[in-house]
C-alpha cells in the first residue's frame, strides 16, 4: 500500500510510485557528488545483509523539484522472504536550519575572536565559564579548558567572591 504521505511528499499519484525503485526518483548524482545508482546499490545490499541504513538522499519530486530526505532502509523478514522496507521523511527545512546555525555560529566565532577585548562568556544561571576569546585567555593567563572548568567568581579577586556567589 502506497502511503497517502508519500505520495504528497513525491507530489504524485500512488501509479507512478507503484513498481519503480528509488532511482526513479533520484537526480543522476547526490548532493555530495556521489552517483546515485551506486550510492542506492551499497546502501540497499547493505539493508538487504540485515544492516539498517540511515542516510541522508536527493530526491526528485514529479515537477523535478529536488528535496532532501532521510532514508531509513530495514531488511524484514515475512513468510520466509526477506524485502528491504524504506522509509522517507523529507528533512530539506532541517537541513536549511542546520546551514544556518553553523553559519550563525561561525559569525559568532568570528566576531568573539576578533575583538579587541577580553570577552567571557558564562551561562547566566549557574555563572559556570563557558567559552572566552583568545584576549580572554591572555588576560587570565589560562587557556579554554581551564577556563570552561571556572566559575564566573574565580575571575574576581578573593574579596569579592561571597558577594557573586550570592548572586548565582
Amino acid at each position: 500500500m502506497i502511503a497517502t504521505r508519500a505520495r504528497a511528499l513525491f507530489e504524485c499519484k500512488k501509479e507512478r510510485i507503484i513498481g519503480r525503485t528509488p532511482m526513479a526518483f533520484a537526480p543522476e548524482k547526490q548532493a555530495d557528488g556521489t552517483d546515485s545508482k551506486t550510492m542506492y546499490s551499497r546502501k540497499l545490499r547493505a539493508a538487504s545483509s540485515g544492516e539498517a541504513q540511515v542516510f541522508v538522499w536527493l530526491h526528485l519530486r514529479s515537477d523535478g523539484v529536488a528535496f532532501e530526505g532521510e532514508v531509513r532502509l530495514t531488511r524484514i523478514d515475512l513468510g520466509g522472504e526477506s524485502f528491504v522496507q524504506a522509509m522517507v521523511q523529507d528533512v530539506t527545512e532541517k537541513m536549511h536550519a542546520k546551514e544556518a546555525l553553523e553559519t550563525s555560529e561561525k559569525r559568532y566565532r568570528m566576531l568573539l575572536e576578533s575583538a579587541n577585548d577580553a570577552i567571557f562568556i558564562a551561562d547566566g544561571s549557574s555563572g559556570d565559564l563557558l567559552d572566552a576569546n583568545q584576549k580572554a585567555q591572555a588576560m587570565v593567563g589560562r587557556n579554554l579548558a581551564e577556563i570552561q572548568s571556572m566559575h564566573l567568581v574565580g575571575l574576581h579577586p578573593k574579596e569579592f567572591h561571597e558577594t557573586y556567589k550570592a548572586l548565582f
